[in-house]
C-alpha cells in the first residue's frame, strides 16, 4: 500500500506491505471518528481483510471469504443502530457478514440466496429487506 499527500509526495513510512497480493482497494474508513483509519482490500486469493494503516489486521478481524463464486467487489457498509455490517457480493450470491467478518449472517440455499444484484435496504435498526433468486422478497434480522 502506498499512501501519497495531497501535494503527489510519498508519505514516510510507505508503502506498507500486506504479504498478498491486492485485487481490488483500498477502501478507507474511520470507524470512531478520531482519524484512526483502516482499510479494506480484496486480495487475489478470493479474500477480504481489513487493515490499519501500518498493516496489521485488528485483533478481532475474523477475515471474510466465500465458499463458492469469486468476490466481485469491495464490500458495502451499512449501519444499524450503531452496529455496522458487510454486504460482500459475489458471482453467486450477495452475503451479509458481521463487523468482524467470520461467518455470514444470512446463510441460504438454492432459490432463497440473495441475487447478487439485489439491494439490500435496511428496514429499521435491526432488519434488512433482498430479494432472492426466486424473486421473493425476504427480510433477515441482522442483530
Amino acid at each position: 500500500i502506498y499512501l501519497i499527500d495531497r501535494l503527489g509526495r510519498y508519505v514516510n513510512g510507505f508503502p506498507v506491505d500486506l504479504k498478498k497480493e491486492i485485487l481490488l482497494g483500498p477502501d478507507i474508513y474511520d470507524f470512531s471518528g478520531n482519524r484512526k483509519y483502516n482499510i479494506m482490500v480484496l486480495h487475489k486469493d478470493n479474500t477480504i481483510d481489513m487493515y490499519n494503516l501500518k498493516g496489521a489486521k485488528p485483533s478481532s478481524w475474523k477475515g471474510i471469504s466465500v465458499s463458492e463464486g469469486k468476490i466481485k467487489s469491495l464490500p458495502e457498509r451499512i449501519d444499524l443502530s450503531g452496529s455496522t455490517f458487510w454486504i460482500v457480493r459475489t458471482s453467486v450470491q450477495t452475503l451479509i457478514y458481521p463487523f468482524y467478518g467470520g461467518e455470514p449472517l444470512t446463510v441460504y440455499e438454492g432459490a432463497q440466496r440473495i441475487r447478487p444484484d439485489s439491494e439490500v435496504k435496511a428496514l429499521d435498526g435491526k432488519t434488512v429487506e433482498f430479494t432472492c433468486y426466486d424473486g421473493k422478497v425476504r427480510t433477515q434480522t441482522l442483530k
